[in-house]
């Protein structure tokens, strides 16, 4: 469970972005379809790319510290489709301990795979999924929303408004709908009248489609403020998971599996401490010795109020 204290609010001290950033932020949104948001305009679709770029930026420094076992690695750093296509997922969750070659070869792999597909699904992955958990890599999603006047109190966030908001994932087979009152067996009837779909391969595929580790994360502009909020494993969430539609104007079609932050992880409780043997959970991890969830049992001691980021 998440709690008030367990926020990690990070000051952004640079907050101007690098020529190379900038081209590669203009070619994502390029290539960036309207889906369940179809009348954004290419300005509201670089301010949408350019948060979500922020929060991952601030995700990838807060993890990447000596003492983790783990690190991350954004799929943009190694994708070969000059940002052509959708990305399937925003990055990898890699032990240190395993070898560069291993990491080369999965990092390829996964790159030659979506290299041509326009509209990519993580679920497409198939086997390779449980192959590169098995090596102790795990897909990461981040989603970020924009800290609004209703959702905070002076220059802080309101934990008691957002600890109701939501983890997201996208459904495998249905982004949005008219219908004010969509349900999860609406979703389902869906799925088995209009696509011809058993309910097993429903659920199977939507497992495959959920990410090992949503993140959340909420970000205040006018204050230059990040706050990592927290994580859920991709296991958990598919447990509970709920089918909603959101209420904001531009996004009322969209529909979402959702469960709410509060049931999540502290972020803080994602880095494995290198001198803590096999004692974390891992997500969504299948037929692996000393299983453990990316941990609330564990005080890593990692935990400041207050950070600045310095590129």
């Amino acid at each position: 469970m998440i709690e008030e204290n367990d926020i990690e609010k990070i000051k952004l001290s640079n907050n101007v972005e690098t020529s190379e950033e900038k081209d590669i932020l203009d070619k994502i949104v390029k290539n960036t379809a309207n889906t369940w948001q179809s009348e954004r305009t290419e300005e509201e679709k670089k301010a949408d790319s350019s948060l979500g770029k922020k929060a991952e930026k601030v995700f990838e420094k807060f993890v990447n510290i000596q003492n983790n076992e783990y690190f991350y690695l954004p799929y943009d750093d190694f994708r070969i489709d000059n940002y052509k296509n959708h990305a399937p997922f925003d990055g990898l969750y890699i032990n240190k301990n395993i070898s560069l070659e291993v990491i080369e070869e999965t990092k390829n792999k996964i790159a030659i795979f979506f290299s041509n597909k326009k509209s990519a699904k993580l679920s497409e992955l198939g086997n390779m999924r449980q192959e590169i958990k098995k090596k102790g890599i795990y897909i990461v999603e981040i989603k970020s929303t924009r800290l609004n006047d209703g959702y905070k109190i002076e220059k802080n966030i309101d934990f008691n408004v957002i600890k109701n908001h939501d983890f997201l994932c996208y459904p495998r087979y249905l982004r949005k709908t008219d219908n004010k009152n969509f349900c999860e067996k609406d979703y389902y009837n869906y799925c088995i009248n209009s696509l011809n779909m058993k309910e097993e391969d429903i659920d199977k595929n939507e497992k495959l489609n959920i990410p090992d580790l949503l993140i959340r994360v909420y970000i205040d502009e006018e204050e230059n403020n990040v706050f990592l909020i927290g994580y859920i494993n991709g296991n958990k969430f598919f447990k509970n998971k709920k089918i909603k539609k959101m209420e904001q104007k531009k996004s009322e079609k969209a529909l979402y599996w959702c469960v709410p932050i509060i049931e999540g992880n502290p972020i803080s409780n994602i880095i494995r401490p290198l001198q803590v043997p096999n004692q974390i959970e891992l997500p969504n991890q299948i037929e692996l010795p000393n299983q453990i969830e990316l941990p609330n049992q564990i005080n890593t001691n990692y935990k400041t109020k207050s950070k600045n980021i310095v590129r």
